[in-house]
């Protein structure tokens, strides 16, 4: 009857995800499907960004605001009211990160994490991820946290990942709990990882359920 509940539930945790890696952090956004101003487009920073509004971005930029280059690397990026440009996106969120703007520093992260404007360079990745974390975003600190606990663009570092990813929880990106699942079952304490698994599949974290139904198979 017991090894009955136990499948039960891995069957229900199975229903809702199948990964069993960290969760990539590649920001969703809405794709526009009609380019004229009226169109907007959600931002990873949480503004709404409007084509007919680039002037406005780049001379906010110009004049040292973080979130004016943020939101014109957006357009760049979409090809939103501006001819799609990966490189020009790229070059406005390292102006933005340097200009102290959190969320632009985690995006150029996944510029280079990714290489959304040519290639792959994991170290600049990890390096925009720090600053980043530094400035408070919950996502940086994820991704840096990933970054030690993979090794990649930095020396593997599992405590350092560990304090990374507390502290992304403790502004408030949960995807960190599916992590931290994760860092402990690489440490093989299951019984820390079923209790960041459980916590992020209570808030309908899919990778989190997957993962906590894989620990209890094994």
């Amino acid at each position: 009857m017991y090894k009955k509940i136990i499948m039960g539930t891995v069957i229900a945790l199975l229903a809702v995800g199948c990964a069993t890696q960290p969760k990539k952090d590649e920001p969703k956004k809405l794709i526009p499907k009609d380019m004229n101003g009226s169109t907007t487009t959600t931002t990873t920073s949480g503004g709404t960004v409007y084509a007919n509004q680039k002037n406005n971005y780049l001379n906010s930029c110009l004049n040292g605001n973080g979130q004016g280059c943020r939101d014109i690397s957006t357009l760049y990026e979409l090809g939103f009211g501006v001819a799609k440009n990966m490189q020009k996106a790229l070059y406005y969120v390292e102006k933005g990160c340097e200009l102290n703007h959190a969320s632009s520093c985690n995006r150029a992260g996944n510029f280079y994490d990714y290489g959304y404007a040519g290639a792959v360079n994991k170290e600049k990745a990890a390096s925009y991820y720090m600053k980043g974390c530094e400035l408070n975003s919950g996502i940086a600190c994820n991704n840096i946290g990933n970054a030690y606990m993979n090794g990649k663009g930095v020396v593997k570092n599992l405590a350092l990942s560990e304090t990374y990813l507390q502290k992304s929880l403790q502004l408030n990106y949960t995807s960190a709990y599916n992590n931290l699942g994760f860092l402990f079952q690489m440490k093989g304490d299951d019984v820390k990882a079923e209790k960041y698994y459980v916590k992020g599949s209570n808030l309908k974290d899919a990778t989190a359920c997957s993962n906590l139904a894989y620990l209890y198979i094994d």
